[in-house]
C-alpha cells in the first residue's frame, strides 16, 4: 500500500504533469494534440521519426510499434502466473488489435478522415483499459473477504484521488483557461461584445464553483484513509478520527451546494452587465451517496470502538 507521504507526491506529480500537458497543448498543438491522446500521438511522432530516419530507424520503429501494440495482449502472461483468466481478460487483446489501425493513424495523422480527431481515436484505448480494469476490480471486491474489503477500500479511495487531481487539473483548469484566453481575443474594445472585467470574474468564479466539489473531496480522502489505517491498528484515535470525518463530509457537502446558489443570486443582481448568465441546479446525489456511505463506516467504526472499550472495561 501507498504510504501518505509517497501518495501525495503521486498526486503532485500527477497534477504536475496535467499542467505542463495543458500548456504544451497550447504552445506545441501539433505535438500534443489532446489530454486523451497521450502518450499515443507522441509515441506516433516518435516512431515517424525513427522511420524517417533510415533503414536501421524504419526496421526499429517497426519493432517498436509491434512491441507497444502487442504490449496489452502481453501483460495477460504475466497475469496468468499469478491468478486464472476469466471473460473480461479478453479486453486486453480487443485492445492490443485496437492499438495496431490507431497507433498507426498517430504516425501518420494525416489519413485520419477528420483532422485533429487523435483525442477521439486513442480514447477508446483508454476506454478499453479502463472497462477491463473495472470489471477486474469488481470480480476481486466481490470474491474478497471482510479484511480484504477494507483493503479495495482503502485502494479505491486513492484511486478516487487520482480521478479528482485529474478532473481538477487535467480537465476542468485547463477548460476556464482555454474560456479566458477566448474573451481575451476580442479584436474591437467598443464592440458590444467585449467582455468586461465584471464578466472575467464571473467566469473564473463560475469554474471555481464547479471545481470546488472535486476539491473538496480530497481533504476528505485523505482523512478517510487515515481512520481506515488507524482502524487496522486498532488505534485509540479512531473514534475522535471518524467523528472529525463526519463533521468534514457534512462541511464539504454544504460548501459545495450553498456556492452553486451564491453564485446564482449573484449572477441575478449583475444579470444586465453579463454577457452570459449560467444558472445552475444541483441536485448532487451521487455525493450525497458517497457522504452517507463514509458517515455509515465512521458510525460503524465508531460503534465498533465504544462495543470495545465496554468490553475491556467489563473484562
Amino acid at each position: 500500500m501507498i504510504k501518505h507521504r509517497s501518495f501525495r507526491i503521486l498526486l503532485i506529480s500527477e497534477a504536475v504533469l496535467c499542467l505542463a500537458l495543458s500548456i504544451l497543448g497550447n504552445l506545441l498543438p501539433d505535438l500534443f494534440p489532446a489530454m486523451s491522446a497521450f502518450p499515443f500521438s507522441q509515441l506516433g511522432t516518435l516512431l515517424r521519426m525513427l522511420s524517417l530516419s533510415g533503414s536501421a530507424g524504419n526496421l526499429a520503429a517497426i519493432l517498436l510499434y509491434i512491441a507497444v501494440c502487442l504490449l496489452p495482449a502481453a501483460a495477460l502472461l504475466l497475469l496468468r502466473r499469478s491468478a486464472p483468466l476469466h471473460a473480461e481478460d479478453s479486453l486486453p487483446v480487443l485492445c492490443s488489435a485496437a492499438l495496431f489501425p490507431i497507433l498507426w493513424l498517430m504516425v501518420n495523422p494525416g489519413y485520419l478522415t477528420v483532422p485533429g480527431t487523435e483525442g477521439v481515436w486513442c480514447a477508446v484505448i483508454w476506454s478499453l483499459l479502463g472497462t477491463w480494469l473495472t470489471l477486474r476490480v469488481l470480480r476481486s471486491i466481490f470474491a474478497s473477504d471482510r479484511a480484504q474489503l477494507a483493503l479495495w477500500f482503502s485502494r479505491l479511495l486513492r484511486a478516487a484521488a487520482f480521478y479528482y487531481v485529474f478532473d481538477l487539473f487535467g480537465f476542468m483548469l485547463p477548460a476556464m483557461l482555454d474560456e479566458l484566453s477566448m474573451m481575451r481575443l476580442t479584436p474591437d474594445p467598443l464592440s458590444p461584445f467585449t467582455y468586461s472585467d465584471t464578466e472575467i470574474f464571473f467566469t473564473v468564479l463560475r469554474h471555481l464553483v464547479a471545481a470546488l466539489p472535486s476539491a473538496v473531496s480530497l481533504p476528505v480522502i485523505f482523512r478517510a484513509i487515515s481512520l481506515m489505517d488507524l482502524a487496522q491498528e486498532e488505534n485509540e484515535g479512531v473514534l475522535a478520527a471518524a467523528e472529525s470525518l463526519s463533521a468534514l463530509c457534512r462541511t464539504a457537502l454544504i460548501l459545495s451546494v450553498v456556492s452553486v446558489a451564491v453564485l446564482n443570486v449573484l449572477q441575478l443582481f449583475l444579470f444586465d452587465r453579463l454577457l452570459n448568465v449560467h444558472i445552475s441546479v444541483v441536485l448532487p446525489m451521487m455525493e450525497l451517496i458517497f457522504v452517507l456511505g463514509i458517515l455509515l463506516l465512521t458510525r460503524y467504526m465508531a460503534e465498533n470502538r465504544r462495543l470495545q472499550e465496554d468490553n475491556d472495561l467489563f473484562i
